[in-house]
């Protein structure tokens, strides 16, 4: 990312620091951050903290302590790391414009022993008559109330005028964030949706738990980002390949909030289809033998494990706190999700308005989700193919509104599409451009010969010749170059470290 950029991006995250400091003042103690809701924001916010020193190197020293940090004190002491994060930020600023040197500055002193033997302390609250205390020696003697407010203006000279509404932040639109600083937010979000999918999995058969409201509030998180910036929808193309399930679960939430979306539904009708798309498939625990076969499933493979969808509904059971009518209806979708309207479906060979919307919407963003990812007996479908797959096959067993809702929001090149472009070059689809189903944002990779290009995004709405001519396929990739194929094939597995702070409790 270019210097002016990333002091951008900096600048930014210090102004969420701001607010995210004043809940922390509010909160008044260490467990109501903790356990509030609207931890999600601090959570993807050190997630994105951590990217920005990742970028200069996983052996640098900031990057290294922040990771320390957060594995060892991110439960007991929320207030003091937020804190931690926000010095590691400014010095990475300072940094950035000392260009590149770690020796012009110094480092936060890093956690020491001392902290694991302090008790849990209630944080100051937020008195404009305090006493400035001392700067901090410790990561334990940081807090939120020794932290100035944030500055993003750099200049020496501050005006003291009145401000008026606009200056202020009201109804003032946020700068536009490059291609870099989106891929970022989206890769934290996909991060914590990828760490949630995986609790819910690894915990599906102990005892019941509250997980319903810390579903439903991250997945609007996840929905309004899909608003705002399209790379998180590319992000569905991630495998993962500890187990299966626990990236196909987050990719079906993605997609099948993208469709609910274009689809026009309701707050209400979001919050469930994005709690039934993160357990659709905890049925499947059962039977990981059966989905993680090398080969074809046969016959009485298939009949066995066709009893997920029951299992799974089953499972719902353990989540408490939820309302009777929507925990039954939760069942209903989850039980219904394999359904097909021309009964070709299970578990009940269900028939057009018999199968829930909610449950259409999710069964049909499962398919492509599964058609474009590699299993134990056979590699992925390109997503131009599976496109066209649905678009042929697909209209028998779907409403229709619903698959035209996925080509909208896919189009006919959907991301991680390798294609040829009009003057030769090959490239890789980033993200759909709204508007347009065959002019999608790209990133160049190979030229007509596919010899490695220094490589760089275009937006091909925006291009009056250059267009789409084939999908590129993986076999001819391998033929005409083998090492970039097995390069690229690697890049689809989800490897980046993510904060577990999300799912401490």
């Amino acid at each position: 990312m270019p210097s002016s950029d990333l002091n951008e991006y900096i600048a930014q995250l210090l102004t969420e620091a701001g607010e995210l400091k004043k809940d922390f003042v509010r909160g008044g103690t260490h467990s109501w951050y903790r356990y509030s809701p609207s931890h999600l924001g601090y959570a993807l916010w050190k997630q994105r903290v951590l990217q920005v020193l990742r970028s200069f190197g996983e052996q640098n020293p900031y990057y290294t302590d922040l990771l320390t940090i957060e594995k060892d004190y991110s439960s007991s002491r929320p207030a003091s790391v937020f804190s931690f994060f926000m010095e590691t930020l400014k010095k990475t600023a300072q940094f950035n414009q000392n260009g590149g040197s770690w020796s012009a500055i110094t480092a936060p002193p890093p956690p020491t022993k001392e902290m694991e033997r302090k008790s849990p302390v209630i944080e100051p609250e937020n008195d404009s008559n305090q006493t400035p205390q001392s700067p901090a020696q410790t990561l334990a003697d940081y807090s939120p109330a020794e932290i100035p407010e944030t500055e993003t203006n750099t200049s020496p000279e501050k005006t003291t005028a009145p401000l008026n509404g606009e200056e202020q932040g009201i109804n003032k639109k946020p700068p536009k964030m490059t291609f870099k600083q989106l891929d970022l937010e989206a890769r934290a979000i996909y991060g914590h949706l990828f760490i949630e999918s995986k609790d819910l999995i690894d915990k599906s058969d102990k005892p019941p738990t509250e997980k319903y409201p810390d579903i439903t509030t991250l997945c609007a998180l996840t929905r309004e980002t899909l608003k705002t910036n399209p790379r998180l929808l590319s992000c569905a193309v991630f495998s993962s390949a500890e187990n299966y399930l626990y990236a196909h679960t987050a990719n079906v939430t993605i997609l099948s909030q993208a469709i609910a979306l274009e689809s026009g539904l309701s707050s209400n009708d979001m919050d469930l289809l994005s709690f039934c798309a993160m357990t659709h498939d905890l049925g499947m625990t059962g039977f990981q033998e059966l989905y993680s076969k090398k080969e074809l499933l046969t016959d009485t493979d298939f009949s066995r494990i066709a009893l997920h969808s029951e299992s799974g509904a089953a499972k719902v059971d353990n989540m408490a706190g939820m309302d009777p009518v929507l925990r039954e209806r939760a069942k209903k979708i989850i039980w219904q999700i394999h359904e097909r309207a021309d009964t070709s479906g299970y578990p009940l060979m269900l028939s057009g308005k018999e199968i829930d919307p909610l449950a259409q919407i999710i069964g049909v963003s499962d398919i492509y989700e599964a058609l474009t990812h590699p299993r134990g007996w056979r590699e992925a479908f390109h997503p131009n193919e599976a496109i066209r797959q649905l678009i042929r096959d697909g209209a028998q067993k779907f409403d229709i509104d619903i698959l035209k809702s996925l080509i909208r929001v896919l189009s006919i090149y959907p991301p991680s599409s390798l294609v040829e472009l009009s003057n030769g070059e090959i490239a890789c689809v980033l993200a759909p451009t709204q508007g347009s189903l065959t002019k999608p944002l790209v990133e160049i990779l190979l030229d007509a010969n596919f010899t490695p290009v220094q490589k760089y995004v275009i937006d091909l709405k925006e291009q009056s010749i250059t267009h789409i001519t084939r999908p590129v396929f993986q076999d001819e990739l391998e033929e005409n170059n083998p090492e970039f194929a097995a390069h690229l094939k690697s890049e689809g597995w989800w490897k980046e470290p993510v904060t577990q702070s999300f799912t401490q409790n």
